[in-house]
């Protein structure tokens, strides 16, 4: 975005003009950053590393949303039954094609609250359907999973994971230890593992399934996948072999260096 993504303006409140940043395309990272900081009015007393909280925009782009505010109170209901249809099918144009997606695929909302809102209360939801989320979610997310459960009748499955795990191994062993939390946990991860597998099985019948990286260490997926996956295939027996790989977690650095060999 810092690189060539240019600002959307309007000149003489009729016409789009464009600020062209393509010349930091020739610049080196030092005097590129240096020139994306003079766009920035900093506070001097402090410096603000919180921006997913509260962001400020850089000057330019400032400029540019004050001119469009001035614009709009000057033309009113005029501009809005006229022209903010087209504005704003004109930006969704020029961000789908920054993005690389179909404009009609492409929604512009106020910020990420609304965004997230926006998709959890669109869904297609259906009675009794279940949300997973954690306890240390966004706040405004799991309000809006709470109220959803209200209109549709969704179940909200509410987890607390250890906020810095050194590894995957330490819910595991949570697991193991039959913690409740954990139990969740894994629960819904074997169960997800299940249906994954279960695409494959139908489609390629394998003779065999191999776990490699990091999952290959987690033994109980041996025992409980072949139990949970039975629902989701074209059969009522499954006696298809789940195995570890011999190396484990290792077994595709080892490939890969064998390949380089």
């Amino acid at each position: 975005m810092a690189l060539s993504s240019p600002f959307l303006s309007y000149k003489n409140y009729n016409e789009q003009s464009l600020v062209d940043l393509s010349f930091r395309k020739n610049l080196n990272d030092e005097d590129l950053w240096k020139d994306i900081r003079k766009d920035y009015l900093l506070k001097k007393k402090y410096v603000n590393l919180e921006n997913g909280y509260y962001c400020f925009i850089p000057q330019p782009t400032l400029k540019k949303h004050i001119e469009h505010i001035k614009r709009i109170n000057l033309e009113g209901s005029f501009y809005m039954r006229n022209h903010r249809d087209k504005d704003n099918r004109a930006t969704a144009l020029r961000l789908s094609k920054l993005v690389n997606c179909d404009s009609d695929e492409l929604a512009i909302t106020r910020n990420t609250t609304e965004s997230l809102d926006l998709i959890i209360s669109g869904f297609p939801w259906k009675k009794n359907d279940e949300a997973i989320f954690a306890s240390q979610d966004y706040g405004s997310m799991q309000e809006m999973f709470k109220l959803t459960a209200k209109r549709r009748g969704i179940i909200n499955k509410i987890i607390s994971i250890p906020n810095h795990p050194k590894n995957d191994l330490e819910i595991v062993s949570l697991y193991e230890e039959n913690n409740p939390i954990a139990l969740d946990v894994m629960d819904v991860y074997f169960e997800r593992i299940a249906r994954s597998f279960s695409t494959f099985v139908n489609i390629l019948d394998p003779d065999i399934i191999v776990c490699g990286g990091g999952m290959s260490e987690i033994n109980n997926i041996y025992s409980e996948v072949p139990k949970r996956i039975i629902p989701y295939i074209a059969s009522n027996f499954f006696l298809t072999p789940i195995v570890k790989a011999t190396h484990g977690s290792s077994s595709g650095v080892r490939g890969a260096a064998h390949l380089w060999n």
